[in-house]
């Protein structure tokens, strides 16, 4: 409507939370659904009518120690991002507000939490570890299936398996010798882009991961190198997925996690989560030196 901070003064944040929602569609439909999640299911229900300009760094915090004592921190970093960015959207855009009422101490104590707590459940929760003999058998046991490379993407390079499941063939240089990690599957719940423009897409999409520091260089084992000209040469192209379903599109992490890695586990009496094969790729290299 053109209003502006000078218009909207009395704005609550559920006054705002459209505004902010229409403006998150411009994003991929991951990012959109996540915003609208964490705003409608705790954000928006906090403050209600709560004038923006009256929302304090005191209100916030006793807000998110709520959050913590009902769920799990990851979900606590989901609604700050959200909440975050909603108070930026609406400074951006002049409504009701002129400063981030987060403030910057608040952030990193949340970023301090994060970090003790994963410390904490990896302690609590550590997986069985792989050894090279365990290893060994599940290559064995998966060669020549199409599934081998998916294996060799995560023990041998050390790629989490949405990575892994989103590799392309223009990322691979094989001149170099080189993988280039830039991509992951996100799967998203089909109700949820029920009424969106996303309602008729794909619930499996590949996009970027949430940060930076996922992007990468890795370098392209000889074994691997053989297995991708193999298919190269069997499927007569070398763009597009590395792998794909029998149907032809990409596959999602909870898909492969039921349908490959838990049989493949069940039938070497192993139980151990997928993440554990990049596990294992670190601390091989780690006692390689």
């Amino acid at each position: 409507n053109g209003m502006d901070l000078i218009n909207l003064p009395k704005a609550s944040l559920k006054d705002l939370a459209p505004k902010y929602l229409k403006d998150s569609e411009e994003w991929s439909s991951s990012t959109y659904l996540r915003r609208k999640h964490f705003l409608n299911k705790y954000i928006v229900p906090e403050f209600k009518e709560k004038k923006l300009k009256d929302i304090r760094n005191a209100d916030i915090k006793i807000f998110y120690n709520r959050i913590l004592e009902e769920n799990k921190l990851s979900v606590l970093v989901e609604i700050h991002r959200v909440l975050n960015t909603f108070f930026k959207f609406c400074i951006t855009n002049e409504y009701a507000i002129q400063k981030n009422p987060i403030n910057e101490g608040l952030l990193s104590n949340i970023k301090r939490k994060v970090r003790r707590t994963d410390i904490d459940n990896a302690v609590k929760n550590e997986d069985l570890e792989l050894d090279r003999e365990q290893i060994s058998y599940i290559l064995r046991e998966v060669k020549d299936a199409p599934e081998e490379i998916i294996y060799h993407f995560q023990i041998l390079h050390g790629l989490r398996i949405s990575e892994a499941l989103a590799m392309r063939f223009e990322n691979i240089d094989l001149k170099e010798n080189t993988l280039e990690v830039k991509e992951q599957v996100k799967t998203i719940n089909k109700t949820q882009m029920k009424g969106t423009k996303w309602e008729n897409n794909d619930y499996n999409s590949i996009e970027a991961p949430k940060t930076t520091n996922s992007n990468r260089i890795v370098p392209l084992q000889p074994p691997t190198r053989e297995l991708i000209l193999k298919l190269i040469e069997q499927n007569g192209f070398k763009v597009g997925l590395v792998y794909k379903t029998k149907e032809g599109k990409v596959c999602s992490a909870q898909n492969w996690t039921k349908a490959h890695h838990n049989p493949l586990m069940k039938k070497f009496g192993l139980s151990v989560k997928n993440h554990s094969l990049r596990k294992f790729f670190g601390s091989f290299y780690i006692s390689e030196g």
